[in-house]
């Protein structure tokens, strides 16, 4: 008996302590660590958890010039593991540094900042509300994709009090 509310009791404080993106269900991911909740447009719900701590949500097969038939996908991992190095800069710090690198304000609310970069090959979109907090979104640059994830912006929740900006 001892063992096994000691086990979980191990496993409440390590998945608390977790710094992933996680299903919910209902087409739902969410981050306990960075306080966010998304919901996954309905052509995307097919969701499976990756090895790196991330959430791939796999949309319908397309057929692309060059490449052939292509699963579209929007991978969502946490802005910490991405971008390790911006934990502690400010909101105008983090957007002055990925201007530079042809990203662009997409918008900006009270709290969290939204980003967008848009290559050839890529489409990648980033919301930080500080301290590291935040995620990353992003999938082969096909029309789908890119609408599944501004969709899944749209639906964006930040738990209320995980604003954590430098001041």
């Amino acid at each position: 008996m001892r063992k096994t509310l000691l086990a979980i009791t191990l496993l409440i404080a390590w998945t608390s302590l977790s710094r992933a993106v996680s299903r919910v269900g209902g087409g739902k991911i969410s981050s306990l660590s960075s306080g966010f909740e998304m919901i996954v447009p309905q052509n995307f719900t097919n969701l499976f958890a990756t090895r790196t701590e991330s959430v791939r949500a796999e949309g319908p097969p397309v057929y692309v010039y060059g490449r052939g038939v292509t699963t579209q996908f929007v991978d969502i991992t946490e802005f910490q593991d991405e971008f390790a190095d911006f934990t502690n800069y400010s909101a105008l710090e983090i957007r002055e540094r990925l201007e530079q690198s042809k990203w662009r304000l997409v918008s900006e609310s009270d709290c969290a900042i939204i980003m967008k970069n848009n290559d050839p090959k890529i489409v990648a979109y980033i919301g930080t509300w500080g301290a590291g907090k935040g995620f990353v979104l992003k999938g082969l640059n096909l029309p789908d994709v890119d609408q599944a994830m501004i969709g899944m912006l749209g639906s964006l929740r930040v738990t209320p009090g995980s604003c954590a900006w430098k001041q």
